[in-house]
């Protein structure tokens, strides 16, 4: 009977640190799970977080926003100044093709004048060849008169 009653102590104090490990390990848990946040804690956490994404994706949004427009007017200015760099070239162009005309027109009515003398000066000849020519017949005219005289 003795040693019953031992087994059945031993076996009691076996039960009794099974259930003492047990009740801490259960006090452990329960003090994990007080430590862990609520689900209320959670959601102004997710909101908090939320919230701070939103404004880094609303700033981010602005300054390519910012960006976009910093490039267009660039683009402006760019397209501007090309603009008027074609137009001024058009301008030099233009210039240039109102000097040509100018010189061509010139050169015409130097080569116009420079033919009206040359032919004044033909028609001067051809008068004094004539006249030369008239003289000659002239005195073959009068040397042949005398001859038969």
């Amino acid at each position: 009977i003795g040693g019953s009653v031992r087994c059945v102590q031993e076996t009691g104090k076996l039960q009794q640190s099974k259930t003492d490990d047990l009740a801490r390990k259960l006090e452990e848990i329960h003090g994990r799970l007080h430590d862990l946040p609520t689900r209320q804690e959670i959601k102004i956490a997710d909101d908090h977080l939320n919230s701070g994404i939103d404004a880094k994706l609303a700033l981010a949004r602005k300054e390519n926003a910012a960006k976009i427009e910093e490039i267009q007017k660039q683009n402006a200015e760019d397209k501007r100044e090309k603009d008027e760099e074609i137009d001024e070239m058009k301008r030099k162009i233009k210039e240039n093709e109102q000097a040509q005309e100018a010189i061509e027109e010139k050169v015409t009515q130097a080569l116009e004048e420079k033919i009206k003398e040359i032919e004044k000066t033909a028609a001067k000849k051809e008068d004094a060849n004539n006249e030369a020519f008239g003289a000659f017949k002239d005195k073959i005219e009068t040397k042949m008169n005398e001859q038969e005289k």
